[in-house]
């Protein structure tokens, strides 16, 4: 094309999907998927070989058969050290142990919007907590470390939201308009059983089942092109696209799932966002995809296993059986049973053989200079990758804390990172949760979890509502640095809600079971106090009756009462508030009134009956309630 030529609009049609529809726009789809797989061929070989390093399998080999069938073929077992894999284990361990968790607040708001985020919050948070994500958390973080980027996408399952892993090498985003980490284009292709797929998408079962498989070339890079997945004419190569909307009021949002030119599912996307989130060991300067610790340490692994293998060799033969004979002797040498013997023929008297030393000081001192070296550059303590500390076995727990929290400083970013992580799965539930309750697509029963809050309101983007990130809990993780740091706040004051407080700061199983009758009256009265700031709830199943530790209730109203006013609550939920705590007073007034009267009349001066006690001051009374009932008589 001749220089300062305009291409014309319709030469880009192949490439802009989202402006077709049907079978048009899944044939462009795949057009556009299969151009940049070709340059991507590259990053993905790449990707494949940071694998094989931290498997510690020959690189090359896409599953464990071409391992084994190298080990049996080599004479013996390769001597490898694999150091990477060892510390990416440790650094993983050491990052899972962080937990944070998102938060939901809505500032500059009216009191009855913060309590919806506060509820809202507090469901997000048991969600994302859930078993499912709790055990793909430790896979993302390894594939970040091992890949350079850890991946999780947020999908609809039935009428629940659910999260699976994605490869790195299975996303597709044109690296120029992803240049500086925002492309409004992506895609996943992967391997879909046909039977999963036709369930998944029933209106397009006969299209699916009647779906003709592609042709691979066994010698690609890609586990959906390589010679496994010829073997299986059940599984088809799926696309599933989304293209973001170009702005606010754009209307070419679409995300669409495609095989071999074929639509399954094609629909509009209005969110601002990919269901996508990306986790990073380190953070790309150009693009989207990180690099990871692998990375960093291919040539000093690569080495260390040389000089391992160097010693295995030289082991091998320096061990061998020395066999010196005359020349004349006309010995057999294979009758000798040894491996690999060495016979040596010589003329006249025996030689002298002294054996040399299998591994020269010099040569083992430069292997432990390596593997130094590795760790060091990766910034994990050596002796943290093989369980031990500096501190000696009867360290305190406060003493280890702080420990670790100095060797954490090294990776504050891939921690920040992680927390990130959580924000955006966080962020992406709360996208499908707004569908689900929208019924965008279609009738199935909601989970409970999403029937539990009103999602439409939860607006992050448009509304008062926006999604931080907790910080880390200010006691330590382990529990002996835990009972010291409590330890220390009820010495210095800080805890002046007695035993009940304190326990409620141990969150051990064994603990709360063991003092569960302490537990029990304030995570009773919490209930309660949540209960009254809503007003959908009827104040009277929220009162406390006389079983209840009452003067704990007390304070602990009080506190939300006044807590409500300094917020700016609405003025029915701070009467709720008041009503609350002065039935509560009420209790305790009658209580008091009883005893008193166990007790028996009081004598005045000179010994003269003194006067009847006044009727005890019942408080603010609460319209629609009856009064307090009577307590019982205590001794």
């Amino acid at each position: 094309m001749p220089y300062g030529r305009s291409v014309p609009p319709e030469s880009n049609s192949t490439s802009r999907w989202w402006r077709s529809k049907g079978d048009e726009s899944a044939r462009a789809l795949c057009g556009w998927a299969e151009r940049l797989r070709s340059r991507q061929r590259a990053e993905a070989l790449l990707d494949r070989l940071h694998e094989a390093i931290y498997e510690g399998r020959p690189l090359g080999s896409s599953s464990d058969h071409p391992a084994l069938r190298h080990l049996v073929t080599s004479e013996s077992a390769p001597a490898n050290l694999n150091v990477a894999r060892s510390m990416v284990d440790t650094v993983s361990a050491r990052l899972t142990k962080r937990r944070p968790m998102p938060v939901i607040s809505a500032d500059d708001a009216e009191w009855k919007e913060k309590l919806h985020a506060k509820k809202a919050s507090r469901v997000i948070r048991r969600k994302v907590g859930g078993r499912v994500i709790e055990r793909i958390r430790p896979s993302v973080l390894r594939s970040c470390v091992v890949r350079g980027s850890g991946v999780a996408k947020v999908y609809r399952d039935g009428g629940d939201v659910a999260l699976e892993e994605v490869p790195r090498s299975e996303i597709i985003v044109d690296p120029i308009e992803a240049r500086y980490g925002s492309p409004r284009t992506m895609a996943i292709v992967k391997q879909v059983n046909r039977d999963v797929l036709a369930e998944c998408f029933p209106d397009r079962a006969k299209v699916i089942m009647s779906a003709q498989r592609q042709s691979r070339d066994e010698w690609a890079y890609y586990d959906d092109e390589s010679g496994w997945g010829s073997w299986d004419a059940d599984s088809l190569r799926v696309i599933e696209a989304w293209h973001l909307p170009s702005g606010r009021r754009a209307k070419d949002g679409k995300h669409l799932i495609a095989i071999e030119g074929t639509w399954i599912c094609e629909e509009e996307w209005k969110r601002p966002r990919f269901p996508l989130a990306f986790m990073h060991w380190s953070a790309p300067i150009r693009g989207i995809f990180g690099h990871g610790l692998i990375e960093d340490l291919v040539g000093l692994q690569a080495k260390i296993n040389d000089v391992a293998r160097d010693f295995q060799e030289a082991l091998y033969w320096g061990g061998a059986l020395k066999v010196f004979t005359q020349r004349s002797s006309n010995i057999i040498k294979s009758h000798l049973r040894a491996r690999q013997p060495a016979v040596v023929e010589h003329d006249g008297p025996a030689p002298q053989f002294v054996a040399p030393a299998g591994v020269f000081t010099q040569y083992l001192e430069y292997l432990e200079w390596l593997i130094r070296k590795a760790f060091e550059i990766s910034g994990i303590s050596q002796l943290s990758a093989s369980s031990k500390n500096t501190l000696g076995s009867n360290a305190s727990g406060k003493a280890l804390d702080t420990m670790m929290d100095i060797e954490s400083d090294r990776f504050a970013p891939v921690e920040l990172g992680q927390a990130l992580w959580v924000c955006d799965v966080a962020q992406l539930m709360i996208d499908e949760a707004r569908c689900i309750a929208e019924d965008e697509y279609g009738d199935e029963e909601p989970a409970a979890w999403i029937k539990e809050i009103d999602w439409t309101r939860v607006d992050v983007d448009n509304g008062d509502y926006r999604l931080t990130v907790e910080p880390i809990n200010f006691l330590p993780d382990s529990r002996q640095g835990k009972l010291a740091f409590v330890g220390e706040l009820a010495k210095a004051g800080l805890l002046q809600g007695g035993a009940e407080q304190t326990l409620a700061l141990f969150d051990e199983p064994d603990i709360a079971r063991a003092n569960r009758h302490l537990l029990g009256p304030i995570r009773n009265i919490e209930r309660a106090l949540n209960e009254v700031a809503d007003v959908d709830v009827p104040l009277a199943d929220t009162l406390p009756d006389p079983h209840w530790k009452l003067e704990l209730a007390l304070s602990m109203g009080l506190g939300e009462l006044n807590y409500a006013m300094s917020e700016s609550a609405d003025e029915d939920v701070i009467e709720r508030y008041r009503g609350w705590v002065s039935h509560t007073e009420g209790l305790i007034a009658k209580r008091r009134a009883g005893e008193a009267a166990m007790a028996g009349p009081a004598m005045g001066p000179m010994g003269t009956p003194a006067p009847p006690p006044a009727p005890p001051e019942m408080g603010l009374s609460v319209p629609g309630l009856a009064p307090p009932m009577a307590a019982p008589m205590v001794a």
